[in-house]
């Protein structure tokens, strides 16, 4: 190695050594030429690097104009044969045909990189230059929507007046500056970290008031920034002309002021611009017809149509005596515009507003649909007034009667017919609204328009069609139209809704579930969606009695957990469903009850008769008692007011008693449960001879067949509390239990009594309250009242209310005791001087009020409630319609089974309460003085 290395340093000496003297001793042409050649090389690359910066300013140059196809090709091809010449043309000498290797290398290297970058920089320009032809290519409409950006829909309105006060700072702004990143100066307005100057002073005030009118948190600071815009948007003479804003500001002013309620200040700044010739943009006036809709001002909505065809017309009519004009600068209004007008025409229909009579002068056609159905004989005087409204709303969908008459952009479209439509549901759910004739006719109306101007139904038509003809009992007719809607469009949840109850009497429970499977896949993942729609399915069937489908079908296949589904003999259909159920909530259980509530058929139900055929009776206990397993504390508490709710207390008792310790143990046993049981007491209180008899229940009979009494007595103490007893004594006996925290042995497991709170207290307050009017109940009153205090109990307004109603008609007694220590009781409630204690104060104030009200009406002394009303206003307290109700109880409690002896000045007075308590309803009242 070391001799091979040797050699190459000798080698490289020699031709250094043969160098010099070339250089030195050689010909002095030589020289000359190779110095020619050096510099024409330069020159060829000078002009090389030249071409290539021409290319490339050209191709940007056609980039931004457009205007031209380049010739970037011929460039190229130029720049390739200069490259190729200047090789060519270098001087035919005679070269030394030794050189140093180092030098031939990098003279090779240097070649490369330089045709490696003419290589890269030709295929760029004809990359950009087959860009550009597929660009020159492309139709405008193409070249637009590729261009657009997809249009952003706010998320709430505040975002949307946002973006609206954007653009108005976009078009008043003179610069564009970015923040500096520690600025504080309060002249800076930021947004998204930009800042915009302004030219004039009223700029950047009527910004600031816009800002103003969108962080308003009040009625009052809406009106306040609504003021400060009027009076910087008011063009008047002399000075005040220069304040003047471009129209693009004035109709953004417009769309903010209408959609926050400034209704006065939009249409004035609207009705301005027409009047001074300046039609506006779609988002002004739309906006304004939406806010006018939603203040139900039919008739000024109709008025603003009018005056903006009427503009319309003058403008095309000027626009006509031009020589260039063509039928694309003509101006028309919107079709959304009238379609809120047409929305509106349906909500007043639904809503039963009365028909005004300026509308009979414009309603030339109304006679005429009249006469179209109904004959010659019959007149639309007769009509209701949402069937006039809808009538009106009908005719100007007739022909071109809408487009001519306010002269639209496009014929009325799919929205327009399906608001008439849905306005037709709403108004024959109601007997009083709409006749079901009326109601048939609307929808051959809409679709013989629909069919004229070749709309197809959708999903919203189809709905209509099916409630109409649902509504009107044609079940054949519905269901035809039912499997119109699923051959052809995709049904939504309302269309399910619809068609649940009459596919299912039509015995196609098959297709019916294949139909709900569908709808859960597809929306599984939108867990409240599926909530909702299921929650309006249970409703459905249980309002139509089919209480055991929603529980065997519904119910349990899509709502109850897999972990749970394989006890139930569906397991297999929860199981093959493929996909995680969703737990069921509260109202869907509150639902189910309700439903069973209403049959209220016990031991028919088939979903017990199938777990109980072939079962004897001690595997017939054992099965309810692991059906049960499945349900919560709550699903208790819910099941035992639900049997309180139905007057039936004793099977509270006995599913509170008998079954849920043995379900839930001691975890369900809290004061929640305690004071469920005494609300379902109090719920049949009422009845004054009622005994609790929970052995031989409704409940207890489904469970308990074959027991003795005397055995399900020793096993279960707490059944003593109240078995055999009134509700009074019942409720009495739970609270001396809860108080004394007593341990009873119910079969293996020993339970200890809670506490009782405030709410224990109230239900037992109740309970009381319906056995009379004898001293025993106000000394049994003031009796809890301590109690509650030697307990700590948070004394409410609720509980003062219940222990006042014991009472009775021993009103002397109730105010004795409500100056004694009620009164300091109720107002004692607000321990922190804040604003949440306040209004808390207030409602217990309020609640205790109004049991004395009760007493009074008891006692018939409209006297003395007259007085309390004025003592609730002096302690801040106004008294309203649930204080008047009050009274009005307590009196048809005392006149119940009685001859009524009323003497006339005992109605001149309550008249005078009524006036009182109602004076916030009604707005200001004349109090009558009687001498």
């Amino acid at each position: 190695m070391g001799r091979v290395r040797r050699n190459q340093r000798d080698a490289i000496r020699k031709q250094r050594a043969k160098r010099r003297n070339r250089q030195s001793g050689g010909d002095e042409s030589d020289s000359d030429c190779n110095q020619e050649a050096v510099v024409k090389r330069r020159r060829v690359d000078a002009e090389e690097k030249q071409a290539v910066s021409n290319q490339a300013d050209f191709h940007s140059d056609f980039d931004a104009n457009n205007t031209k196809r380049p010739s970037s090709s011929a460039q190229l091809d130029t720049t390739v044969t200069a490259v190729d010449r200047s090789e060519s043309c270098k001087p035919d000498v005679d070269k030394p045909k030794e050189k140093a290797p180092v030098d031939r290398i990098e003279r090779m290297r240097l070649k490369k990189q330089q045709q490696k970058a003419r290589n890269k920089e030709k295929k760029a320009a004809m990359k950009q230059i087959s860009q550009v032809q597929v660009q020159m290519q492309m139709t405008p409409q193409t070249r637009e929507k590729e261009q657009s950006t997809k249009k952003r829909s706010p998320v709430n309105e505040k975002q949307a007046l946002k973006w609206v006060i954007q653009g108005v700072e976009r078009c008043l702004a003179q610069q564009q500056l970015q923040v500096p990143p520690d600025s504080n100066s309060i002249r800076f307005r930021k947004n998204d970290e930009r800042v915009y100057t302004y030219k004039r002073r009223e700029d950047a005030s009527l910004v600031d008031a816009l800002y103003l009118l969108l962080n308003a948190k009040n009625q009052k600071e809406t009106i306040e920034a609504g003021k400060r815009i009027e009076a910087l948007m008011r063009v008047g003479e002399g000075k005040e002309s220069r304040k003047k804003f471009p129209v693009e500001v004035t109709e953004r002013v417009i769309k903010a002021t209408a959609s926050t309620g400034l209704l006065k200040i939009s249409v004035d700044l609207l009705m301005r611009m027409l009047s001074d010739d300046i039609f506006p943009s779609p988002i002004a006036y739309i906006a304004v017809m939406n806010a006018l809709r939603k203040n139900g001002r039919v008739s000024q909505m109709e008025e603003l149509l009018t005056e903006l065809a009427t503009s319309c017309r003058r403008r095309n009519l000027h626009l006509k005596r031009e020589t260039n004009a063509t039928k694309q600068d003509a101006t028309s209004v919107d079709v959304i515009a009238f379609n809120s007008f047409i929305a509106a025409l349906c909500d007043a229909a639904v809503r039963d507003v009365p028909y005004s009579s300026n509308f009979d002068a414009i309603d030339s056609d109304t006679e005429a649909f009249r006469t179209e159905f109904f004959g010659d004989t019959n007149s639309t005087e007769k009509a209701l007034s949402s069937e006039k409204f809808l009538y009106k709303a009908i005719n100007l969908l007739k022909d071109d009667i809408a487009r001519k008459k306010f002269e639209l952009t496009d014929d009325p479209d799919m929205y327009s017919y399906n608001a008439i439509l849905a306005a037709t549901v709403k108004c024959l759910r109601s007997s009083s609204s709409a006749s079901q004739t009326f109601s048939e006719n609307m929808l051959h109306a809409c679709l013989r328009g629909m069919e004229k101007r070749g709309i197809q139904k959708d999903i919203f038509t189809h709905n209509a069609m099916i409630e109409i003809a649902i509504q009107t009992e044609r079940d054949s007719e519905a269901m035809r139209l039912i499997d119109e809607a699923i051959a052809h469009v995709d049904i939504d949840r309302y269309t399910i809704n619809l068609a649940l109850v009459p596919l299912l009497r039509s015995g196609r429970r098959h297709e019916l579930m294949a139909i709900l499977r569908r709808f859960y896949k597809a929306n599984v993942k939108n867990t409240k969606l599926v909530a909702s729609a299921f929650e309006a399915f249970l409703n459905t069937l249980v309002q139509n009695s089919e209480v055991d489908f929603a529980r065997e079908q519904l119910f349990d296949v899509f709502f109850l957990p897999k972990q749970l589904g394989s006890r139930w003999p569906d397991a297999e259909a929860i199981l093959n469903l493929d996909i995680q159920p969703i737990e069921p909530t509260t109202r869907h259980f509150n639902i189910m009850l309700t439903g069973y509530r209403k049959l209220y058929r016990p031991g028919s139900s088939r979903f017990f008769r199938r777990r109980t055929d072939g079962i004897s009776e001690g595997d017939e206990s054992s099965l309810i008692a692991q059906s049960a397993y499945k349900l919560s504390p709550a699903a208790y508490r819910s099941i035992i007011s639900a049997y309180g709710s139905v007057s039936d207390p004793s099977s509270s008792c006995w599913v509170f008693f008998g079954d849920m310790p043995l379900v839930c143990d001691r975890r369900g046993m809290n004061v929640d449960s305690w004071n469920a049981l005494l609300g379902a007491i109090a719920d049949a209180s009422s009845n004054r001879t009622y005994l609790l008899d929970p052995l031989n229940s409704a409940a207890a009979q489904r469970t308990k067949k074959g027991e003795t009494i005397t055995a399900s007595l020793e096993s279960n103490q707490m059944l003593l509390i109240v078995n055999n007893k009134t509700c009074a004594d019942a409720a009495m006996g739970v609270l001396h239990a809860m108080r004394d925290s007593r341990s009873f042995v119910t079969g293996p497991l020993t339970l200890s009594v809670p506490k009782p709170n405030s709410q224990t207290y109230c239900q037992v307050a109740t309970a009381q309250s319906a056995l009379g009017t004898s001293k025993a109940n106000s000394t049994m009153a003031i009796a809890l009242f301590n109690s509650a205090k030697e307990d700590n109990a948070h004394v409410d307004g609720r509980f003062l209310n219940a222990l006042l109603r014991c009472y009775g008609d021993d009103l002397d007694g109730a105010l004795k005791q409500w100056k004694a220590g009620l009164a300091s009781a109720a107002v004692g409630v607000d321990v922190a001087d804040d604003m949440y204690s306040s209004i808390k104060r207030s409602a217990n104030l309020a609640a205790a009020y109004n049991g004395l009200m009760y007493v009074c009406g008891r006692a018939i002394r409209p006297d003395v409630a007259l007085r309390l009303s004025y003592a609730m206003k002096k302690t801040g307290v106004q008294p309203n319609e649930m204080s008047l109700n009050s009274y009005l109880s307590g009196k048809r409690v005392a006149l119940d089974g009685m001859e009524v002896t009323k003497r006339f000045f005992n109605n001149q007075v309550e008249e005078l309460l009524e006036v009182e308590c109602n004076k916030r309803q009604d707005g200001t009242k004349i109090r009558i003085i009687l001498k």
